[in-house]
């Protein structure tokens, strides 16, 4: 169950950040979810936000408390104006970003902005995948430099207990819309407790799966903040090796480990070192 104590409190406003991200630098957050409650396609057991209150594909009905486009394209530009150099800036936030009613609107005011105002800096989505099936919303994530993509699971029924989708999402249609992506990058968060995906025949499927998919590469790591769900522990980061290891193996697709805030390039032919957030931005736009 929920530690209400622990979890993070929701982002409040639309921008936030620069935070230290371990896979992305300086990243400067855009935030297009509610602030007064959580809303997403999945309640994920080990979402540092706690618990998801609305659980919808459909953002529409909400509208009135979803930022609009133009109070995002105030908002970041004032950032951008500051003091912020930024290396990317993400959209993340409060929930999934993509499902916002007008994410191809903003896509392009990101993109204006940050050509104008912070030029070094790459564009960036964490994105759960569940709104692939919209063309409109397909198109605009090809024009961001780099979109990291959530996949928890092999198999559906380690997808239900880890993300618990809303009702009217289906497995096989969350795989057809990667299918349907090019040039993305998977993420996966592994741990072990009461609810797992971490098990032998979880980590074959999700192996299985990475190879199906390919995609430009992956990112494996643990649970290092409070969760949703009080009864997961971390995998050890030896264990994420082996994962990574084998996997590249499996699938000659390049995965890397985070722990502990630190990243290790594994088991790819021309990747024997770490490489740097430039490299990485390259490689998923390759």
């Amino acid at each position: 169950m929920e530690n209400a104590s622990t979890v993070l409190p929701l982002q409040k406003g639309i921008i936030y950040g620069p935070v230290a991200s371990r896979r992305l630098g300086r990243s400067l957050g855009i935030n297009l979810s509610p602030t007064g409650f959580k809303a997403c396609s999945y309640n994920c057991v080990y979402c540092h936000y706690g618990w998801t209150n609305v659980k919808t594909c459909r953002m529409e009905c909400l509208a009135q408390v979803l930022p609009s486009v133009a109070e995002v394209e105030v908002a970041l530009g004032a950032a951008l104006t500051g003091d912020v150099c930024p290396d990317y800036i993400t959209f993340s936030g409060n929930g999934e970003p993509t499902l916002h009613p007008e994410f191809p609107e903003l896509v392009e005011v990101v993109i204006r902005l940050r050509d104008k105002l912070a030029p070094q800096a790459k564009t960036c989505v964490l994105s759960n995948a569940t709104a692939l099936d919209r063309p409109q919303v397909v198109e605009a994530l090809s024009k961001l430099d780099v979109r990291i993509m959530k996949l928890d699971a092999g198999t559906e029924e380690t997808w239900l207990a880890v993300n618990r989708p809303a009702r009217e999402l289906g497995f096989d249609r969350l795989l057809e819309g990667l299918q349907r992506l090019k040039q993305w990058v998977l993420q996966a968060i592994f741990f072990q407790g009461s609810v797992t995906n971490a098990a032998p025949e979880q980590i074959e499927q999700w192996v299985k799966r990475l190879g199906e998919l390919r995609p430009c590469a992956a990112q494996i790591y643990t649970v290092d903040r409070p969760a949703a769900h009080g009864g997961l522990e971390r995998v050890p980061a030896g264990l994420l090796e082996e994962v990574a290891a084998r996997a590249s193996r499996a699938t000659a697709v390049p995965v890397r480990v985070y722990s502990q805030g630190r990243m290790r390039d594994t088991g790819h032919a021309h990747h024997t070192a770490p490489g740097t957030e430039e490299d990485y931005a390259k490689e998923a736009r390759s």
